[in-house]
């Protein structure tokens, strides 16, 4: 019996009272968001030797001492979770992106396209039959207006889509630069707090929740460093070091664009978007990624060249993750538009009937600004046509024929039915990064159109169904590790209040003993 058993007995309260402690605070943290459970380890102090023999020595235990409060996690698991979070997040963004632009097509159930090409082709056929009825000519100005505006407000709501996707890019910019500066402060007070032998485990779950929603916007890698900070590599590039931070700023996506792109600013884009973006190149991950592929660097039409729109220079946009979608969408669209307006004007060049019988007859489409380009944002029937007695100006009459003939409504029909190649240049060549070619009609190259955006839409979807079933396996394998579980933590509990009891009892009972001993002296 000795002060040193004192100390010895009390060093075992101790242990225990802070061991009731980090269970305490576990089991008020039960329902915290990103909490990791605490688990605080002892070790016994070093021996006293107090002599020998038989040439081995006689040691006596100094008490027991605690040597850390750790969290439960694994970082591999951690690294693991923040890879799928950010294909995850892409999938998502891809799926919201394909159904708005499904809603945008209203196919096949709204005011869809499909449906009003076939109302034209029926409205020509029966101007066919009877060219120089005025209530045929009527419904078929009508019923090209219907298909013209239509058509604009497609394009118009693909260029408004575009926008929008461009503000959520900016928000996301503004999200990320905002976790990088909280992160940034984290390190900072985890180094000051454990540089004095402290725990900063709390502040570790802040950091860690701040890294899993940074996951969902890019493809990040985390080192941790020996002093409690951690190197953030965002897209191969350092994002965050220890206390350095590479700000993430917004440039013009090309020239004359409306739209901005990501860039590090110490230099480089934050995305390397020059090779197709798939499962096969492991490069189909953020939010973030998503938004840019979507919207491209500019609004497209049938002016556009291919090379603008595929992200690999070198292959065809066809390929899997090779494309803008909105840019390849706008082009085909235009292309189709710009076709249709092609084979009606040029058909219905002749002369008109009735007060302008004689006369050359005026263009079925024309654009709304004269002074630029037509397209199919910039595309309109003729006003004259719209007139009171426009119908007259529709140049249905060959120069050789009589009113009645319907030569040019048969040769409108012809060019409407007849095989086009779509994606070869006027000398017959083709662009290495055009889509495959097809050789269809119009209204099959529209269904060919409709049948790629459900199969894009539907392949996203599967897609996300497919991360979903990952995260959730790596989550549940995540939270089992790291989630507090009551039960177990009102064992431990029980635990050290009987080792705190104990050590008390002791405690107790040395010092009666050592009162008695000097009450004799």
């Amino acid at each position: 019996m000795s002060i040193a058993s004192l100390h010895r007995s009390m060093s075992g309260l101790l242990s225990s009272k802070k061991g009731l402690e980090v269970t305490g605070h576990n089991i008020t943290n039960v329902n915290t968001t990103g909490y990791t459970r605490q688990q605080i380890l002892h070790h016994d102090n070093s021996y006293l030797t107090v002599g020998v023999n038989g040439g081995f020595p006689m040691q006596v235990g100094t008490g027991v001492q605690d040597t850390e409060i750790r969290q439960i996690r694994n970082s591999f698991l951690d690294q693991q979770f923040r890879s799928q979070n950010s294909f995850l997040s892409y999938y998502q963004t891809q799926t919201t992106v394909m159904t708005e632009i499904e809603t945008i097509l209203d196919e096949p159930f709204g005011e869809a396209l499909s449906g009003l090409l076939t109302d034209f082709l029926g409205q020509t056929q029966k101007l066919s039959s009877n060219p120089e009825n005025i209530e045929e000519r009527m419904a078929f100005i009508q019923s090209a207006n219907n298909l013209m505006e239509r058509a604009r407000q497609i394009q118009d709501s693909y260029t408004e889509y575009q926008f929008n996707l461009d503000d959520q890019v900016r928000t996301s910019v503004k999200n990320i630069n905002e976790i990088t500066d909280d992160i940034l402060e984290i390190n900072k007070q985890i180094v000051a707090v454990e540089r004095t032998g402290q725990n900063a485990n709390d502040y570790r779950d802040v950091r860690n929740n701040l890294l899993d929603e940074l996951s969902s916007y890019m493809q990040i890698d985390v080192v941790e460093e020996a002093d409690g900070s951690v190197i953030i590599h965002a897209e191969g590039n350092v994002l965050v070091n220890g206390l350095y931070k590479n700000e993430i700023l917004l440039e013009q996506s090309a020239p004359m664009s409306p739209f901005k792109i990501p860039v590090f600013k110490d230099g480089g884009n934050v995305f390397n978007l020059t090779k197709e973006v798939n499962s096969t190149n492991a490069n189909d991950g953020a939010s973030l990624k998503a938004l840019l592929i979507a919207r491209g660097n500019a609004v497209a039409d049938a002016e556009t060249d291919w090379k603008s729109i595929s992200l690999n220079d070198t292959k065809s946009v066809s390929e899997d993750g090779n494309s803008y979608i909105i840019p390849e969408l706008q082009k085909n669209l235009d292309m189709l538009m710009m076709e249709i307006a092609n084979i009606v004007n040029g058909a219905f060049d002749g002369e008109g009937i009735g007060v302008h019988e004689g006369l050359q007859g005026v263009p079925v489409f024309v654009p709304i600004k004269e002074n630029e380009r037509m397209t199919t944002s910039n595309m309109q029937i003729n006003p004259e046509l719209l007139e009171t007695g426009g119908y007259n100006k529709l140049g249905t009459v060959s120069v050789t024929g009589e009113v009645g003939d319907n030569t040019k409504v048969q040769e409108l029909l012809a060019a409407w039915n007849e095989p086009k190649e779509w994606y070869k240049n006027k000398d017959g060549s083709k662009d290495i990064n055009a889509p495959v070619d097809v050789t269809l009609s119009i209204p099959d190259f529209f269904t060919q159109y409709v049948r790629d955006v459900g199969q894009k839409g539907a392949t996203a979807s599967s897609r996300l169904n497919e991360k979903i079933s990952v995260i959730s396996s790596v989550t549940n394998e995540k939270f089992s590790l790291t989630a507090v579980s009551l039960d177990e933590e009102l064992a431990t509990m029980m635990r050290y209040q009987y080792a705190y009891n104990a050590s008390a009892r002791m405690v107790t009972m040395l010092d009666g003993m050592i009162e008695t001993v000097l009450n004799q002296v």
